[in-house]
């Protein structure tokens, strides 16, 4: 009595084919293979597929370039395709990296702070008072009161 379902023969075709199957589990599969059409037919499309397979061509890379003239093909389709722009000559603000700018623009933007924070007549401080020749105090609202110059 054969015990092999369809699945499980399949199953087994690969190691057949490859001569690894167990003799016992060889005979159980001939004697499904013998009384099962669908199998028999999946086995011989399995094995031609697995013929195609080792008798298909590989196709060999060309040969692999060295190092130099790999690098200097990259730069130069580098070149082509950036016209220029990534990998071209840079003037000095092209090389001058975007840490020290800020660094720069930080100091700059501190020292017009503490020169406007010094300053007698810079609007960081209280607004002087200012005083007419009569040594009165002006009113609060001087935009409408002081002539302009």
């Amino acid at each position: 009595m054969n015990d092999l379902t369809h699945e499980q023969a399949q199953e087994l075709f690969s190691d057949r084919y490859d001569g690894t199957l167990a003799p016992e589990r060889d005979a159980e599969l001939a004697a499904h293979l013998s009384s099962c059409e669908p199998c028999r037919r999946e086995q011989a499309e399995f094995e031609d597929a697995m013929k195609a397979v080792k008798t298909a061509s590989v196709k060999r890379s060309p040969r692999a370039p060295d190092q130099k003239e790999f690098t200097a093909r990259v730069e130069r389709t580098l070149s082509a395709r950036s016209d220029g722009r990534f990998f071209g000559p840079k003037g000095i603000w092209g090389t001058m990296p975007m840490a020290i700018i800020s660094l720069l623009m930080l100091a700059i933007t501190l020292a017009i702070y503490l020169i406007a924070k010094r300053s007698t007549t810079g609007s960081l401080k209280e607004p002087i008072q200012r005083r007419d020749h009569g040594g009165e105090q002006l009113p609060r609202d001087l935009r409408n009161e002081l002539p302009r110059p």
